[in-house]
């Protein structure tokens, strides 16, 4: 834990990033599992300690407005010293859990799920829920659920079928967001290098807010609606969508519906496990709608090239988009 850069983990967390900063934190965070799993328990140590606090600290009579970061000195300074208490007695081992620490109850052990390129798995929780991780994804979980909220930690894309407890809420923390459970089924879609987390809800509703905010004073998902909640966004973009759209690749299907190029290649580079770059800033303009299975990539690229008027290059595991 030695290169964990306390003081720029804070301000990220804090919102006080400078985008630079912003970047080389998200850049260091993708460079090693540990890494994240370091913050995922740093974060839920902070986040036990804050409640503690919350129960026995006067709330301020003055509230910091949504989109400004409260002052130096608030709620920031009370999570550097829970961050560093915690991780200071504390240690990550293997990704499967940590130690306890003294004066406190032992946090609980986390079990870490990944995917490849291209790859899914499905596994059951705990507490019956159902989860599925899409390509290129991670899922961190505690081994067995306590008596208090259901919190786990996605990087990546994952699809949840929540077995539902009102007294436990079943909460997910992808990215800057956090989605909690109403009694539903729901895609949440949070990789590391995306600025905006996307959850799409198949069955119930879910509510959908910043991290450093609480879901609940965001915005509320209903069955058929796509949430999209970017960095520092005052609240969420709320819109009906086709939820067998996004929710597709659950069934091994790789599906577009008006989706802009740019990102048609990044789901692409995902699936396949290949670098898909544009050639050509114009083409960020065009969209796809299509759907394909069980088909390679060069036929995948053989039905796109008439259909967008492109043409690919590949070289080695690259591919290049070109206007043709």
């Amino acid at each position: 834990m030695s290169d964990v850069d306390w003081e720029l983990l804070f301000r990220y967390y804090g919102n006080e990033c400078t985008p630079a900063e912003r970047e080389t934190f998200e850049r260091w965070l993708a460079q090693d599992p540990a890494h994240r799993a370091i913050v995922d328990a740093a974060v839920m140590a902070a986040g036990r300690t804050l409640q503690k606090e919350r129960a026995t600290i006067r709330p301020p009579r003055v509230l910091v407005a949504h989109g400004r970061p409260a002052p130096r000195g608030t709620w920031q300074l009370a999570a550097a010293a829970a961050l560093l208490i915690a991780v200071g007695t504390t240690y990550i081992r293997k990704f499967s859990g940590w130690d306890g620490w003294p004066g406190s109850h032992a946090a609980p052990a986390m079990q870490v799920a990944s995917t490849a390129p291209g790859g899914r798995t499905e596994l059951r929780l705990a507490d019956g829920t159902r989860v599925m991780l899409g390509a290129a994804s991670t899922l961190r979980y505690p081994a067995q659920f306590g008596g208090g909220a259901r919190d786990v930690f996605l990087t990546g894309e994952g699809y949840f079928e929540v077995v539902h407890d009102s007294s436990h809420p079943f909460r997910v923390h992808a990215g800057h967001a956090t989605a909690e459970d109403v009694g539903t089924a729901f895609g949440v879609t949070a990789y590391a290098e995306d600025s905006t987390v996307r959850v799409v809800v198949a069955e119930g509703s879910v509510a959908l807010g910043d991290s450093a905010i609480g879901a609940r004073r965001q915005a509320l998902l209903t069955k058929g609606q796509l949430g999209t909640l970017a960095r520092n966004a005052d609240a969420p973009d709320v819109r009906r969508v086709n939820v067998e759209s996004y929710l597709a690749w659950t069934h091994g299907r790789l599906a577009f519906d008006e989706t802009p190029l740019p990102e048609v290649a990044t789901q692409l580079g995902r699936w396949f496990g290949t670098r898909v770059t544009l050639a050509d800033p114009s083409l960020r303009t065009r969209t796809l709608t299509a759907s394909f299975t069980t088909e390679s990539l060069a036929d995948v690229l053989s039905a796109l090239g008439p259909a967008l008027d492109v043409r690919f290059e590949r070289t080695g595991d690259s591919v290049i988009v070109r206007a043709r």
